[in-house]
């Protein structure tokens, strides 16, 4: 009898690679990847040195050393097509994956961009929700109306904040900054599009 269930997507693309890649990690082999990203017409072929593996939203990551561009590469599980190990040094990343992720929501780093004071004002029944389950470890409250409560983040701006707030429709406000406030304005606008 089955008394516990994780959230997964059973169907998910890419979780045949999981047992490579977890070992490459662990055992610190490099690995060649055949990659097709969401944005490509082409497939890339690329020599990593494994790192990390993290998921997001019922979705797999690998952070890995590319050995051509050297520098970190995110690549989504699920648009890996072939993985196979190759005999060439290993290349240690130096990151700290526990505070990597620090100041962001999701995935997605912007390693130029520092992370700025968000305001959000929340209706406060979906207040009671974000209280019980914060969007970021940065989340505190400024101040609690009568209808609505305002909170602060301390993330960068990336896709997946976007997103998320997003999520929450009419029952949250961008306060600040200006730029955000535009970009979910637009989001907006073009949902209205879809449907007008």
């Amino acid at each position: 009898m089955q008394v516990i269930e994780f959230e997964q997507n059973p169907y998910l693309k890419g979780l045949e690679h999981f047992d490579d890649i977890f070992n490459a990690i662990v055992y610190k082999k490099v690995v060649k990847v055949e990659y097709k990203g969401y944005k490509h017409d082409v497939t890339q072929i690329m020599e990593l040195s494994p790192s990390y593996l993290k998921q997001y939203n019922n979705r797999w990551y690998l952070l890995a050393y590319n050995h051509k561009y050297k520098a970190l590469s995110h690549l989504a599980l699920d648009r890996i097509i072939d993985i196979k190990e190759v005999k060439i040094k290993y290349l240690e990343s130096e990151i700290d994956f526990t505070e990597y992720f620090d100041d962001v929501v999701g995935v997605t780093i912007d390693k130029e961009s520092e992370p700025i004071e968000i305001l959000l004002e929340f209706s406060n029944e979906q207040w009671k929700y974000i209280n019980s389950k914060p969007l970021h470890g940065s989340q505190k409250v400024i101040e609690e109306k009568k209808d609505t409560t305002i909170i602060s983040l301390e993330v960068q701006i990336n896709f997946e904040l976007e997103r998320l707030i997003f999520s929450f429709g009419s029952n949250v406000e961008v306060l600040s900054p200006p730029s955000l406030i535009t970009t979910m304005l637009d989001r907006a606008n073009e949902v209205v599009d879809v449907y007008s």
